[in-house]
């Protein structure tokens, strides 16, 4: 009897483990489910916003929505829209509700506009909070999606201001651990120019051996 004892008890400790298994596995599997939504939602709000951007842009210099295909219209590169009221309600919410569940997006969203607004108006303190914001980004929320925007952002900045060490490090850092195709693909591109900017550069100034 107590041979049959231990050996159903065994059975019965085999039998929770595997129910725990199952339950560890269910709950890995509607994780990875919520992510996956969560991303979709981030995705899906990242093309609303380029797509009201564009129509800001086409809007401001009185161009239709729809670009007319039959002649060819010149956007300047740099449009003088004001980004200031944008920025407060984000740094808003940045000093009054520091535990705001988007805080992520709220910070690249923020640094992108301070940089924009600093080059834009060459204002270094601008471009010096933006840039803190970016970094924020970096350091506390790692693994949000919109951390490889974050550190776009960043390189792009380092090759303006030719810091092309630091721009090398952003784009490499892309390159080998971004999971999202288009942006890997991205920082590839442009770290093999400016790897080839900097091979020519160094060509250019070697002396010629004769």
């Amino acid at each position: 009897a107590v041979v049959r004892w231990l050996h159903r008890l065994a059975e019965l400790e085999h039998l929770e483990a595997h129910w725990q298994s199952q339950l560890a596995n269910r709950a890995r599997a509607v994780a990875e489910q919520a992510l996956a939504k969560e991303r979709r939602k981030l995705q899906a709000k990242q093309r609303r916003y380029e797509r009201k951007r564009a129509l800001a842009i086409r809007r401001h210099w009185g161009l239709p929505k729809k670009p007319d295909m039959t002649t060819t219209t010149v956007v300047p590169a740099v449009v003088p829209i004001d980004v200031s009221k944008a920025i407060a309600d984000y740094e808003a919410i940045i000093a009054n509700h520091p535990r705001y569940r988007r805080m992520d997006d709220v910070l690249v969203s923020a640094g992108t506009l301070r940089i924009e607004h600093g080059l834009l108006h060459h204002s270094i303190p601008s471009i010096a909070t933006g840039e803190q914001y970016l970094n924020q980004v970096l350091h506390e929320f790692g693994w949000s999606p919109l951390a490889a925007n974050a550190r776009v952002q960043l390189a792009d900045l380092a090759l303006f201001r030719r810091d092309y060490q630091k721009a090398r490090d952003f784009l490499t850092d892309l390159a080998e651990h971004e999971r999202t195709p288009a942006v890997r693909d991205y920082a590839r591109l442009r770290l093999a120019r400016l790897l080839a900017s900097e091979s020519i550069a160094r060509s250019i100034a070697a002396p010629t051996q004769l």
